[in-house]
């Protein structure tokens, strides 16, 4: 019996033994885990708004063909598109330039935020399509107005060695944000930076009474107001020759774009979640 007793208190201690082996296998990989899945969320959450590489660059002199956009626009001083983010961005109206991306790549989110324009997707045939242009000048489609509407919201990614411009392909003409590659050779695309995060109220959102829109605009957001026809000779307007009234309110996007992390901390976390699967067969 005293012998039993000695092999079962071996058993014991040795069952102990393995017991605390595995707290302290399990109390290791919890906290590796821990520890990889906080440097992924934190790659994540410091890329949320960054600003975009080399996008913008003031535009001097630049003036809404009678002095003020309210006055310019065919819609009415309703319609006036800046007003809603005039607390948010400075007074500098952006050339935007060909941008390249984040060392690791970018993820490219557009937010549709309101259309003032008959190309607004009423008629699929006749809708204003919102997207980049390569290097090589071929379209790459973001934000489709025919399918989409004010609160929608579209992504592209850009590789580490992409230069992109963005662009209008209205049914009139492929509008570029460089005024030069534009047929009339005027400014379809003018932008500005956010300064500061904040929540913007958007109203009216279309000439269709859609409904008022709220949006969290972040600093280094980029808003990019659209004029969508042709200085003269437009075809698709109603099938009359009319004039572009640049007031820009006729596509209103909002361009965030996100640094994709870094790949060594997706392959922490993919290392912690195999050594969880080893420790479990372990365990078993």
């Amino acid at each position: 019996m005293r012998i039993l007793r000695v092999q079962w208190g071996l058993i014991v201690q040795k069952e102990s033994k393995v017991g605390r082996q595995r707290s302290r296998l399990g109390r290791s990989f919890r906290a590796s885990l821990a520890f990889g899945v906080g440097l992924l969320f934190i790659g994540l959450s410091s890329a949320e708004a960054v600003t975009m590489t080399n996008a913008g660059s003031a535009r001097a002199g630049f003036s809404f063909p009678l002095g003020d956009v309210s006055k310019s626009s065919y819609d009415g001083p309703a319609f006036d598109a800046f007003k809603p983010f005039a607390g948010f961005t400075g007074s500098e109206i952006l050339q935007l330039n060909s941008f390249t991306s984040h060392e690791q790549g970018s993820m490219l989110e557009v937010f549709l935020l309101s259309e003032s324009a008959y190309f607004d997707g009423r008629d699929p045939n006749f809708a204003n399509n919102f997207g980049v242009l390569d290097e090589a000048g071929n379209f790459i489609s973001i934000l489709d107005s025919a399918s989409a509407k004010p609160g929608d919201s579209g992504s592209i990614l850009q590789g580490s060695n992409d230069a992109f411009t963005f662009a209008l392909k209205s049914p009139e003409a492929l509008f570029s944000a460089d005024d030069k590659d534009n047929k009339d050779g005027m400014a379809h695309l003018v932008a500005q930076r956010v300064e500061k995060d904040g929540e913007v109220l958007v109203d009216p959102t279309s000439l269709r009474n859609t409904p008022p829109l709220s949006f969290q605009l972040f600093e280094g957001d980029m808003i990019i107001y659209i004029e969508d026809m042709l200085a003269q000779f437009n075809q698709q307007f109603l099938n009359v020759p009319a004039l572009g009234d640049f007031d820009y309110n006729d596509m209103v996007v909002v361009v965030r774009q996100t640094e994709i992390p870094e790949p060594a901390s997706v392959v922490l976390l993919g290392s912690a979640l195999l050594g969880f699967g080893r420790f479990r067969r372990r365990q078993a």
